[in-house]
């Protein structure tokens, strides 16, 4: 074909291009074909009218696929004067990087997700929701772009969110701190070819269910979880102890309020019984603990730790923040002085069956346990404490937690109706210890 006319043709398309999602992304083809010499042309293309150029398959399929799209063509463009609007197309938003990052939302109800990429896996998150996704040895670093990852990774996140929220025909922003993967988003195609496959992809997505999806700059001191998602090694953990769900349901009805916060729990939260987790990522430690009613089933080397921490927040707002922990009984341990005024909820005798770990054994090398299973009986005897609120909110808001709050648990009362409460004193301790009903797993 004559070079100078598949060029008019081109200038043509190009102009219509925004009007189709990933319009762009079609002519990449047929860009390629405009400097494809014939085989036999011995010298360097000029754009004479003599001049022809190799026109592949390909490129004819992508132009005949952007001329039905555009027969029946229509797109929503935000042009209503407000910058916030007339910067979605460039990945830019008036609302905070803060409020973008606590809210997941941007102006105009616009949902937000972020990600990142290592030299091995990609991570991202939305809301409450955690992902991680390991890439083969041929994807991983050297042998691999990391412009690849970046933008697999934001694609993973794309289908993820998509699925799970039903995003039909509205706007979505992702943000990450890769530029070259915002600009192949936001220019709705690239010329690189080992990114241009994930470019078609994403559009033909996009294009199936009418979102228009921009991407975001988020520098990288601000991308610290996605970045961490990214870089966690998943291994074998001992201590990965999920309480069973009938024994977590019934210390939860025995608390007396509904826990919010699982403070203990692997990175995407598959051994949490929580939407809301802390991890080795999303650290426990680092959390605001203010108004929460924490669950944390920890590491037993962390328990001093978790006991301290709690203590430390529930004194900025004592009223409404509690502590629940699922603890051996262990007498002699250096943290059992910590355990003074907590309220025993539970207690199970050496053997019961409570919890599950990864079954190690079918989980694919770097990806999350998919499933579990019964650990058997236990070593040690097994309870399962609470540390409740310091005093009772007097706010009429506060009122009906605060009713629920006083009521102690049915389990940690004695013959006398009195709640059970340790003392922090190994030997006194025993004592109340042996006088509580141990509980029982139907």
């Amino acid at each position: 074909m004559n070079r100078r006319a598949l060029s008019r043709v081109i200038g043509k398309y190009q102009h219509l291009t925004p009007v189709v999602q990933g319009g762009q992304q079609l002519l990449t083809a047929a860009y390629r074909s405009r400097d494809q010499a014939p085989p036999h042309l011995s010298v360097p293309l000029d754009w004479g009218d003599s001049t022809n150029v190799v026109v592949s398959d390909k490129a004819l399929r992508d132009l005949e696929e952007l001329r039905d799209l555009l027969r029946h063509a229509h797109r929503r463009y935000y042009l209503d004067g407000l910058p916030s609007e007339n910067g979605f197309f460039t990945g830019h938003t008036e609302t905070c990087i803060d409020e973008l990052l606590r809210t997941y939302t941007a102006h105009a109800d616009i949902p937000v997700f972020v990600t990142d990429a290592s030299g091995i896996a990609g991570g991202g998150h939305r809301l409450h929701d955690r992902f991680t996704k390991a890439y083969p040895k041929e994807l991983c670093a050297p042998c691999t772009s990391s412009n690849y990852r970046e933008f697999d990774t934001g694609i993973e996140g794309m289908l993820r969110y998509q699925a799970q929220e039903g995003w039909e025909g509205q706007r979505v922003l992702w943000l990450t701190d890769n530029t070259t993967a915002m600009s192949i988003v936001n220019r709705e195609g690239t010329m690189a070819p080992n990114l241009e496959d994930l470019s078609r992809h994403l559009q033909a997505h996009l294009r199936s269910h009418k979102n228009n999806l921009k991407a975001g700059h988020l520098r990288g001191e601000w991308n610290d979880l996605a970045d961490a998602l990214s870089r966690y090694l998943w291994t074998r953990s001992p201590a990965d102890w999920m309480l069973l769900e009938q024994a977590f349901l019934s210390a939860q009805q025995l608390a007396g309020s509904d826990f919010t916060l699982d403070g203990a729990a692997d990175p995407v939260g598959s051994n949490a019984h929580l939407p809301r987790f802390c991890s080795e990522v999303d650290s426990f430690f680092a959390r605001d603990l203010r108004g929460e009613h924490v669950y944390a089933n920890p590491d037993f080397k962390l328990i001093p730790d978790y006991i301290r921490h709690f203590k430390s927040e529930q004194q900025r707002s004592p009223h409404d923040t509690s502590l629940t922990l699922v603890l051996p009984v262990w007498l002699t341990a250096s943290w059992w002085r910590l355990l003074k005024g907590a309220h025993i909820l539970s207690y199970y005798s050496e053997g019961s069956k409570l919890f599950t770990s990864p079954e190690w054994r079918t989980q694919s090398p770097g990806t999350p346990p998919s499933e579990r299973v019964c650990r058997g009986p236990t070593r040690w005897p097994t309870m399962i404490v609470r540390f409740p609120p310091r005093m009772h909110c007097r706010s009429i808001a506060g009122a009906a937690s605060s009713v629920r709050d006083r009521a102690p648990a049915a389990a940690a009362r004695g013959a006398n109706g009195a709640v059970r409460v340790l003392r922090g004193d190994p030997v006194t301790d025993a004592i109340i210890l042996r006088a509580v009903q141990p509980s029982s797993l139907r």
